[in-house]
Parts: structure tokens; sequence; C-alpha cells
């Protein structure tokens, strides 16, 4: 038992001593918390490479990256079918687990700048490793706009938003898409050609001082898509891809097929300017594991199916059937 001077005496010390060891605590906590963080960065048994994190892809973007689907139905009477790109992406990656953070949006068209700024916020705050934004720059060129300067000063927005991230940004530039349903996309809403054009010139100049944005060519492959397909190598055997085959009957979103091949693209995209050493380079892409990703190869069996049966020009000039 303490005696009363002792009592006192701790009395009169009792706060001081209670900070003193809650100071002393709180030191120990913060250097042991200290110490777990330094474990979890390094590893987990704190040597550093021992415990990795998995890669961030993220995704930014409009209806293409969205899936959008047009509701209407096709001149076939088959409904029309979107995907979004997130559920393609692992496919480039088979071998290595990633993490996707998608902030695409189908309503950007309705406010661009306000919509895009929530997104790239939520996107940084992920801290991604790489940043997938093919169809991004398209909605701050197209919509309504009093003249070209205000395209324009619009489409400044969108590259700064994408500044705002340090590691690797594939971004598409803009495609002519004069020729999309009118039902879905009014002549109000595009560029004239010298409006595109110029969006192209300003794309092409921004991304040459842009250190971390790598541009995709989206507008050569909408209009390869839209003029005379695509011809692409499926494993061993070489495909024809039809605008039938790549678009929505909208002519202005891609089928599920059709973005299978654009995200087949853009791995191919990926591996031309990402380093060796860059744990995000893809190894060469697939295509047959992507149309396996979109949930399409049923279509490819049809197109392949339809090929064997096409006659082929014998030497004398007649058709005759493939054998």
């Amino acid at each position: 038992m303490l005696t009363g001077q002792e009592v006192g005496a701790a009395g009169s010390t009792g706060r001081s001593g209670i900070r003193a060891t809650g100071a002393m605590v709180l030191a120990v906590w913060l250097a042991l918390s200290g110490f777990g963080v330094r474990a979890q960065e390094a590893g987990g048994d704190g040597t550093p490479g021992s415990e990795t994190r998995t890669p961030v892809v993220a995704v930014l973007g409009a209806s293409v990256s969205a899936g959008f689907v047009d509701p209407r139905p096709r001149p076939d009477g088959e409904r029309n079918e979107g995907i979004r790109i997130r559920e393609l992406l692992p496919a480039l990656w088979p071998d290595r687990e990633i993490r996707i953070v998608d902030q695409s949006e189908m309503a950007t068209f309705t406010n661009p700048v306000a919509i895009q700024e929530v997104r790239v916020e939520r996107v940084l705050d992920e801290s991604p490793d790489l940043v997938v934004a093919i169809d991004f720059p398209f909605w701050f060129g197209y919509g309504r706009h009093r003249n070209l300067e205000s395209r324009l000063q619009q489409q400044a927005e969108a590259f700064a938003m994408l500044e705002s991230f340090e590691v690797p940004c594939f971004a598409g530039d803009y495609p002519d898409m004069s020729s999309a349903d009118p039902g879905m996309l009014p002549a109000s809403m595009i560029p004239d050609r010298d409006g595109i054009a110029a969006l192209n010139r300003g794309f092409a100049s921004w991304v040459e001082g842009a250190e971390h944005v790598h541009p995709v060519a989206l507008a050569a492959f909408v209009a390869q898509a839209r003029e005379q397909g695509l011809d692409v190598r499926y494993g061993d055997q070489d495909l024809h891809l039809t605008t039938e085959h790549l678009m929505q009957a909208d002519r202005l979103h891609a089928s599920p097929l059709g973005a299978a091949v654009l995200v087949f693209k853009l791995g191919e995209r990926m591996r031309e300017v990402l380093p060796e050493e860059h744990p995000l380079r893809p190894p060469v892409p697939d295509l047959r594991r992507l149309v396996r990703a979109a949930d399409v190869e049923w279509q490819v069996d049809e197109i392949l199916e339809a090929k064997r049966e096409t006659p082929k020009p014998d030497s004398a000039g007649k058709r005759k059937k493939a054998g």
C-alpha cells in the first residue's frame, strides 16, 4: 500500500506522469507503425521486392469505353451489342494479376468537363500504373459549340486533365464520324472536316510535348473499319472483318468484336512504346484471347465458315468452290 506521503506525491505528479506515459506510448506506436509501413512497402518480410503491388489499370472515356448499346434493331433484325473495355483488358495480360479501375462514363457528351473532372480525380486517388483513355478526348472536340475556337479551348481542358497522370496514358485522336446515324449523332454535334483536321493537329502537337501520353490511332482505325474493313490475323488464319462485324448499326459505337480488335491494336501499341522492364508491357497480343473475352467466338466461326464456302477463281478466271 502507498503511504500518505506517497499518495500525496502521486497526486501532485499524476497529470504530468500521465502525459509522460502517453507521450511514450505515442512515440512507440508511431515508431512501430512507421516500421510497419516501411515493411509493407519493402515486402512482407521487410526485404525489398519480396512482395509486389498488384498493378492498377484505369479506364477513362465515354460511350465506347463504357460499352454503349444502340437500343434500335439492326437492319437484319438482330439486336446490337456492346462491351465495356474493362472486360477485355485482362486478356492483354493473361499471366499476371491486374486490378481494373473503370471510370468511363456514357453521359460524357452532356457535360464533358464537369463529368470527367470528377472521374479523373477518382482515378488519381487510385494511383494507377497505366491509363487507357481511348475515347476520352472525343467529346472535348465533338458536341455543340459556337465555333472552332470553342472546340479547341475545350480540347485543351481534356489535355490538361490527362497531363495530371505521371504514368503511361494511351489516348485516341479524333475520328471522322460524319457518316454516323444522325439519330444517334446529330450533324450539329459533328465538327466539319476542317474542324476535325484542326482537332487532330492540336492533338498531335500536344502529344509531342506530353511526356507520359501515347497516341492511339483511333481515327485511322475507324476510317478503315467504316470504309474497307480490317484484315486481321486470327491464330493461323486471315480474317477480313467488315463494318457490320466491327460497328453497331449506328455506325458510331463498336460491336463486341470491334472492341476486341480495338483492344488488340491497343496491346500492339503498348508493346511499341513501353520499355521491356515495364510491369505492364503485355506479351504479344493474341486476338483469340480477346475474342474469347468478348464472348464472340461464335461470330468468328461464322465468318470463317463463310470464307470456306466462298468460291475462288480458277486459273481460267472462272469461279470454283474452295476446297
